[in-house]
This record gives structure tokens, C-alpha cells and sequence, in this order.
């Protein structure tokens, strides 16, 4: 799996650290949401919350990483990621990158764009674009099924 550096703003002991690679979230053994948002993204801003509802759904059995690329998108700072964690109340792990690597290395070419990884670090599915609450709870269902 392509790796890249990060920078927790939150949940650093499920990332690996404060400052951490993307790696070393699979050393928990479970399968990985990765998310690559932005602060001033608003396809991002409806997605965000049924992240959160399923990423607590699933607690435990599935780690949920949101990527902040605003600065690499044009789509806002770390001023504005963290502010719309806050006002949505975003708890599971995220974190900003710190340089633009992970948007060539996984093919970002929209906002948001979600990759799902098994317990193993496999790919197993990318969507481009919203996913829907109840597609993504279908989604994880899945991934936690066969892990």
C-alpha cells in the first residue's frame, strides 16, 4: 500500500502518533476507511457525519482515517479542517498530510475520494465522491465481515 506522512489533529494513539505514516494504522490488525477531505469542501461537509455515525457504529472493528488535502486542493487550511471537525463533531482519527504524495500515489482527482483497505492493507474499494450513509454502512459491514 502507498505510503504518506500525517499529522494527527485528533486520535493519535489509533494513528501511530502525532506525527505518524499511514502504515502504521494497519498494525492494529483491522480493516482501514481512509477519507481524503477538506475544510472548505462541500460535497466534504455532507459527508462527514454519516462517516462519523458509521465509524461509531462499527468502534472497535474498523479505524476510520480522515485525510485533510485542503492546502493541496485549494479547498482551505488547517484553520478551516479543524473548524468543520468541531462543528460537526468529528471524533474518529484525523489528521492533515504533509505534503501532496498521497493525492498522486492514490489517485485523488475529487473531493472527497475514500479508499477501503482489509485488515491486511489490501485495496479492496475507492469511490470518488460522496458515499452515502447507507452505502458506507454497507461497505463496512463487509470489510469487518471478512476480516
Amino acid at each position: 500500500m502507498p505510503d504518506f506522512a500525517l499529522v494527527a489533529y485528533q486520535g493519535a494513539d489509533l494513528l501511530g502518533g502525532r506525527e505518524a505514516k499511514f502504515s502504521e494504522v494497519f498494525e492494529q490488525g483491522k480493516p482501514v476507511v481512509l477519507n481524503f477531505w477538506a475544510g472548505n469542501c462541500p460535497p466534504c461537509r455532507f459527508e462527514l457525519p454519516s462517516f462519523q455515525a458509521v465509524a461509531d457504529r462499527y468502534e472497535g472493528k474498523v479505524v476510520f482515517v480522515g485525510v485533510d488535502v485542503g492546502l493541496f486542493t485549494g479547498l482551505g487550511d488547517q484553520a478551516s479542517a479543524r473548524q468543520l471537525l468541531d462543528e460537526l463533531d468529528i471524533r474518529y482519527p484525523s489528521a492533515y498530510a504533509v505534503d501532496a504524495s498521497a493525492l498522486r500515489q492514490y489517485k485523488v482527482v475529487s473531493m472527497p475520494t475514500s479508499i477501503f483497505f482489509d485488515s491486511r492493507g489490501r485495496v479492496v474499494a475507492r469511490r470518488a465522491g460522496i458515499v452515502l450513509e447507507d452505502e458506507l454502512n454497507d461497505m463496512v459491514g463487509q470489510l469487518v465481515a471478512g476480516s
